[in-house]
């Protein structure tokens, strides 16, 4: 299965340029309040779940997500669904932009095999109620020791979206909540391997040319209103680089956007 990365053509050029694909805020989502909808749904849980120590849990939880600690609050974001209009206009540059399309089971392996399952991992997005009730749940067994189930709740909250944007079948790569924080702390322990943290961007980032070669980097599927000579020029820029990687056009017919005239 292939899930798609949206972005602008601008970006397209950093990203191949670079050979870097960037992890980004996740507070700065489509949907301002998903942060606060998430917290306080999962504190809502939490304390119907756990009446006797939800308070201690809970402070854990906080701790893990406070805004001051960036490490919990970046990601890269995925869509299961290529042809579909939501996703162009909201993440395609309205058909102007492109859509990267990587193999889902492949990335997933890819990171076990880096040992990297303890620092990011890429996950469903969750948009129903009932599966955060029972994610909670299954917590539940971790009750009695709040640092662990703070720690795990803090992965959960990463993943969850309000319902009404389940159209966009999003899944995400986000940091972990994990014992080892002191070493992201901008050091240099991943340099030169999959995930890493690079100076230049000021973003941890994952290798996406180690991406290419495992055969996880699939396409380039442009859309629909980029002109037809532009991924001809992109091909003949990179072919170096992503000599396999397949260039397509999306089926999607997105509506241009009206172009401002000045008076």
């Amino acid at each position: 299965m292939l899930i798609y990365h949206f972005t602008t053509m601008k970006n397209l050029e950093c990203i191949l340029n670079s050979k870097l694909l960037k992890f980004s805020k996740l507070e700065h989502s489509n949907d301002p309040l998903e942060h606060l909808y998430s917290k306080q749904l999962i504190d809502k849980f939490v304390k119907q779940l756990y009446p006797d120590n939800y308070q201690d849990i809970l402070s854990h939880f906080h701790m893990n997500v406070s805004n001051n600690n960036d490490l919990y609050l970046n990601g890269i974001c995925f869509s299961k669904k290529l042809n579909d209009v939501h996703n162009w206009m909201e993440y395609g540059d309205h058909g102007y932009g492109v859509a990267l399309g990587f193999d889902y089971d492949k990335l997933k392996e890819i990171f076990e095999e880096n040992n990297l399952s303890g620092y990011i991992d890429l996950n469903n997005v969750i948009y129903s109620r009932a599966s955060v009730l029972r994610k909670i749940s299954k917590i539940a067994s971790l009750s009695t020791n709040p640092i662990e189930a703070g720690r795990k709740l803090g992965r959960l909250y990463q993943r969850i979206k309000q319902p009404s944007y389940f159209v966009e079948y999003e899944c995400r790569i986000v940091h972990l909540p994990s014992e080892y924080t002191d070493e992201f702390n901008k050091s240099n322990i991943f340099s030169g391997l999959l995930f890493f943290y690079d100076e230049t961007l000021n973003s941890y980032v994952l290798n996406l040319e180690m991406l290419y070669e495992k055969d996880v980097f699939k396409k380039i599927v442009f859309g629909c209103n980029v002109k037809q000579y532009i991924p001809k020029i992109v091909k003949q820029q990179f072919s170096k680089n992503f000599m396999n990687i397949k260039y397509e056009y999306s089926n999607v017919i997105v509506k241009k956007k009206e172009e401002k005239h000045n008076d």
